[in-house]
């Protein structure tokens, strides 16, 4: 029997991949380069040409990513920059509703993360939930900028 399948990791999907997103801000307003999409579409090597998700400066940037419906979420996984960059991933909430407006924070991550990071953030279950909201809660001038959000559910 193989590690993952001990762990119950086999019996989780990623249900955020192809998701639709929204954001406080797109870097520049250059959806081409820097959009939501990207946060969810499953490229995860990173070149100067590849696009990533950056939010505009701001004190409080987020980024939600919207299921498919109320889904039991056991844990989130994201991959940070691997390029440069990486320690903006900092003082992260992440937050899950079931109507997009009353959010309830169910992970932190303190940070700064590092380039080429990728975090694990395990939520208290059951965490039932449509909307998982990313959002950084310290300092000033702030971008939120990250590869790629795997949100793992049951199926």
């Amino acid at each position: 029997m193989k590690a993952c399948a001990r762990l119950g990791v086999d019996e989780k999907r990623n249900a955020a991949l192809f998701r639709p997103c929204s954001a406080s801000s797109v870097f520049n307003n250059f959806h081409h380069y820097w959009g939501t999409t990207f946060a969810t579409d499953g490229v995860y090597l990173i070149f100067e040409t590849t696009q990533v998700y950056a939010s505009g400066y701001e004190n409080a940037p987020w980024l939600t990513v919207i299921l498919e419906g109320p889904l039991v979420i056991s844990f989130v996984r994201v991959f940070n920059r691997l390029d440069r960059d990486g320690q903006r991933f900092h003082d992260v909430a992440f937050e899950v509703s079931n109507d997009g407006v009353s959010f309830k924070q169910r992970g932190f991550f303190k940070g700064p993360g590092m380039t080429e990071q990728v975090m694990e953030i395990l939520f208290d279950y059951p965490t039932i939930g449509q909307y998982v909201r990313l959002q950084i809660t310290q300092g000033s001038s702030n971008i939120l900028n990250l590869v790629e959000i795997e949100i793992y559910t049951t199926y």
